[in-house]
């Protein structure tokens, strides 16, 4: 029996262990690789070429979100599925359109992490009922509601800029790792600070900080 090959991606020891420990009761799955970056993902991927990699949405001080497309380049058949923390009103639909192709809340139990993980595996997307209904009902109505106030309002980028502000990147490293200006980093900065109604750096980054731990 050809085994699926598995990869998970999360920069905490303890919750690699945790993931793998389940997945192992599947004697049709088998994890070929534990990394806590990045780099070490794609690396994996290069040198394993898994099914499925399982992919924290924050990785130490960075998103995960540019990653999806980074390790999808390098086996075009991943399929990606996300874990976050964070409100899925939010970020489902722009890991979906990152290049993943499920979302799943930590606090989810077993069974669902199995059934999200055969979900997305057998070509199919994965958000919850209460979120697939959402998204059915943002199709019909318009601009879906949850992106009018507060975070839902910052784009894509600003969200992956305010995640690494709170987990502790400069300016410089964040221009550094996303390949952009400084000038394009401060711009975002100023954005998402008006868009939050924040009243200057210090207030930006206890905000970002309070709201990464969400995911921790």
């Amino acid at each position: 029996m050809k085994l699926t090959k598995v990869i998970i991606v999360d920069d905490h020891p303890i919750v690699r262990a945790g993931l793998a420990a389940v997945i192992g009761q599947d004697p049709s799955l088998v994890v070929c690789a534990e990394c806590g970056t990045a780099d070490e993902a794609v690396a994996a991927v290069r040198a394993q070429q898994p099914d499925l990699a399982i992919v924290d949405m924050t990785l130490g001080t960075a998103s995960a979100i540019p990653l999806f497309q980074r390790l999808l380049q390098y086996r075009p058949g991943l399929r990606v599925l996300a874990l976050s923390m964070h409100d899925e009103e939010i970020f489902a639909a722009r890991a979906l359109k990152a290049g993943a192709h499920g979302y799943l809340m930590k606090g989810s139990d077993i069974d669902t992490l199995l059934a999200a993980m055969r979900t997305v595996l057998g070509g199919q997307l994965y958000v919850s009922d209460r979120m697939r209904n959402q998204m059915l009902q943002d199709m019909v109505q318009g601009t879906p509601a949850s992106t009018s106030t507060g975070v839902g309002r910052l784009t894509s980028t600003e969200m992956v800029v305010l995640q690494m502000i709170g987990a502790g990147a400069g300016t410089r490293d964040i221009a550094d790792q996303l390949k952009r200006s400084l000038k394009t980093i401060e711009t975002h900065r100023s954005n998402i600070r008006r868009k939050l109604d924040l009243p200057n750096s210090a207030a930006l980054a206890h905000f970002a900080i309070q709201w990464v731990q969400q995911d921790h």
